[in-house]
Order: C-alpha cells, then structure tokens, then sequence
C-alpha cells in the first residue's frame, strides 16, 4: 500500500514531509496495478483569503493530512502538495482521515476531523470530497465541497492510467458528542473554576497527566477525578478516546483523539469509575467538560499545543493522556 501526493518522486514526497517551504508541483504519475486510488483536494481560506501554496511562506504553511489505515492504531502524516491535492493508492476497506496539521505562526496547529470514507474491494478510482478548512483569530472549521467533476479532470491529468470505474464517497465526518445548545469557553466565570496559561477547565488529579510518557493506571476499570467547580449545580461530562499515534514527522507526534470509548454526560460528581474494562495495554486520552442544563464549556485541556475539534468545541492544550497495564 502506497500513499501519494502530487510529487514527481518519493524523494520529492519526502521534501514535502521535511521542508514547510517547498511547493511540490503536481506532476503526471503512475498507478500500482491493483490498488485502488482516494482523492480529492484541501483548500485553506486564512482570514478571508485563499491560501495559495500550502507549503509555502507565510501564515499557514506544513500543510498535510493524518490518515488511520483498517486495523492500524498508528496514523501515518501525509504532506498535502502545494495545491492542496492528494492522490491515494490504497488497498479495500475503511479509512479515516484523523486530522488536519499545519504551522501558523510559529505554532503547531491540528483540527481534528474524524472524517470516514471506504475504498471497495474493486480498484476504483475514488473522490472522497473536497476539504475547505476556514481559519482566523477567532474561529476555524471545516466543511466538505462536492467539485466532483473538477475533480475528475485534475485527476486524469495527475493520474492518466486511474482505474476507469470512478466512484463518489465524500467523507462523513464524526457527529458531536452528547446532546447541547451552545458551548462557552472553559475558563468563563460562570464554571466557578481557576485556571492559568497551561490549564484550560478541570485539573486532573487522577490519572495524573504526564507531560511526556503515558500514566499507567492501576487497573483496566480506573477511576477518574478532576478538580470541581466551586458551583455545586454546575455538572460535568466526561469522554475518553482511544489515543491515535502519529507517524510520519516528529512534530506532531502527540496522541490524536481516536473513537470514542466512554462518554458519560451529566455527572453530579468530579469523579467516575469504568464501568466497563478498557483494553489492555492501550493509550487513551480524557477529558471533561462542564455542564449547566443544555449549556456546556469546551473540553478540558491543559498545554501550549493548539488543538481544535471540528463540530462541537475547541480548546488550547492537550487532553489527558493515560495508559491501561499490559494483559496479565
């Protein structure tokens, strides 16, 4: 299985993994007999401006992809080219496109899609969809935009010798989590809560929060506790995800929030226990949020690293990280 962008060589794919300022050009390709080929284009719009060239200089730059292949529990960073398009050879079977990354000023910034989309068994040459990503100060999304036919051009001039069956599987994003009317920010007054430059919302006091490596729990059914609001009718959820390693390139290796795993919502308490054993040997992420009726805050984070969740919030920092033990 191969992934590609639009580079005329795997030295050039390379370069676009390992220097944020080249433009890597699209150029004709061929295709590995057999696979069947995911495409489509990301498109960035920064402060009302399209961005031009993706790996080039100025506010948004690094631009890639995060992609979980069926059955891996490590993501592979894709570097996008500098128009954005991407040409795939994959084998059958569910895809997921975890995130979006790039560089803006000096930081590192990740939104995470959870976008889904299935290549079929036959080879097929398949539009996933067109990604537009909206940024500024104040605000980012991202949408989806059906261009197929456009698509199919830039296809058969960047990939003559595609698969002739051609099909459209634009991509399904991951729909919210719980129920809500409006979100406000963590660290409000109205949370009864302190917070400061590296904590965004709770405090986790257990599992504690390891900056580098992993926590290990105790057990597979841990129980969680977070610092409480100091409003007895503000309530709390709280979701743990699986943990989506990154390969690829150093600078995002950090866990990536994967499926969801356990969400409880409307807890009365700051604290809760699993119910349920969580697999063996596994990394997760945490985190909670806070509740007054059908208003709740953003997840809780803590850190500098700049992490937005398409669809229902967004939060500065890392969510909780903690590993189950090994099977016995």
């Amino acid at each position: 299985m191969s992934l590609r962008t639009s580079t005329t060589n795997a030295a050039l794919t390379l370069l676009c993994v390992s220097s944020f300022f080249s433009a890597c050009t699209p150029a004709v390709r061929s295709f590995d007999e057999g696979q069947s080929v995911a495409f489509g284009q990301v498109e960035v719009i920064a402060d009302d401006k399209k961005v031009e060239n993706l790996q080039g200089i100025g506010d948004v730059t690094g631009a890639g992809l995060v992609l979980l292949r069926p059955g891996e529990e490590k993501a592979e960073y894709i570097a996008l080219s500098g128009d954005g398009e991407f040409y795939w050879d994959l084998g059958p079977g569910k895809y997921s496109i975890v995130a979006f990354q790039y560089l803006s000023k000096g930081g590192r910034r990740s939104i995470n899609l959870g976008a889904r989309f299935t290549v079929p068994a036959t080879p097929t040459s398949v539009y996933v969809g067109d990604l537009v990503v909206l940024l500024n100060d104040f605000y980012q999304s991202v949408g989806m935009a059906d261009r197929y036919e456009d698509a199919l051009l830039r296809l058969a001039a960047a990939y003559p010798d595609h698969p002739a069956e051609t099909t459209k599987d634009l991509v399904q994003f991951e729909p919210p989590v719980g129920s809500y009317s409006s979100v406000r920010a963590p660290c409000a007054p109205e949370w009864g809560i302190e917070c400061d430059t590296h904590q965004y919302g709770v405090k986790p006091i257990r599992p504690a929060h390891g900056t580098g490596d992993y926590t290990v729990t105790d057990s597979l059914t841990p129980t969680f506790e977070w610092s409480p609001s100091r409003r007895p009718e503000v309530h709390y959820d709280l979701v743990i995800r699986k943990s989506v390693s990154c390969r690829g390139t150093v600078l995002f290796r950090e866990g990536l929030p994967g499926e969801v795993v356990v969400y409880k919502e409307d807890l009365t308490t700051p604290f809760y226990t699993a119910e349920e054993p969580l697999s063996p040997g596994t990394n997760y992420i945490w985190s909670v949020r806070f509740r007054e009726g059908d208003v709740v805050s953003r997840w809780s984070s803590t850190g500098h690293f700049t992490f937005f969740i398409v669809g229902y919030s967004s939060s500065v920092g890392d969510w909780f990280r903690f590993c189950t033990p090994p099977a016995r």
